[in-house]
């Protein structure tokens, strides 16, 4: 700790801020997997799984629908947007937390299975009319 002295009186200066008395919060499942801090089997299995069952229903839902009208159509692109960008979003949580396994064959099981994954996506958007 330094001492200042202004006009014979002593001040102490401190050198640094006390600490907060405000702890930081622990992050939360989702930030730890998009920060890649996450172990690879809870991003793959609690959110790849998942998404995957959702798009699956979503798109069995899409090709139940016999006479598609505007709303279907609204729905149908907002839903496959959505899905799309959570997948994304997926791929690099995915990507990002598979480093951190116990066997490191996982990571590169792990990597190829979502570029195998990117690459069948767009194909399928690219190859697939949008019309029924």
């Amino acid at each position: 700790m330094e001492v200042m002295e202004t006009s014979g009186d002593q001040h102490p200066v401190e050198d640094s801020a006390p600490p907060s008395p405000i702890t930081p919060k622990k992050k939360g499942f989702l930030r730890r997997a998009w920060a890649g801090e996450e172990r690879l089997w809870k991003v793959w299995w609690l959110i790849g799984i998942p998404l995957a069952l959702v798009s699956g229903a979503f798109s069995m839902w899409y090709d139940a629908q016999t006479v598609p009208t505007t709303t279907t159509w609204i729905v149908a692109g907002v839903g496959a947007w959505g899905l799309l960008t959570a997948y994304l979003c997926w791929c690099n949580m995915a990507w990002s937390c598979a480093k951190n396994v116990k066997n490191p064959v996982w990571t590169r099981v792990a990597k190829v299975l979502i570029i195998l994954g990117l690459v069948t996506t767009f194909l399928d958007l690219i190859l697939t009319p949008l019309s029924k």
